[in-house]
């Protein structure tokens, strides 16, 4: 069974995430359309694993 260790990319996904779903769920709100905030969350999760190599192999 793999162990998972909670490090700094991994952290940073999920508070992106989190925000991203917060923004979406809670459209009514803030009136900011939910189309914008996954392209919003989108776009920081692609520069934020850019710089901190989620996607490197």
């Amino acid at each position: 069974m793999n162990e998972y260790v909670l490090d700094t990319p991994m952290l940073l996904s999920a508070i992106i995430m989190g925000v991203t779903f917060i923004g979406i769920f809670t459209e009514g709100l803030h009136g900011f359309h939910r189309t914008k905030f996954a392209m919003l969350g989108a776009l920081v999760m692609i520069i934020v694993g850019q710089i901190y190599g989620f996607y490197s192999p």
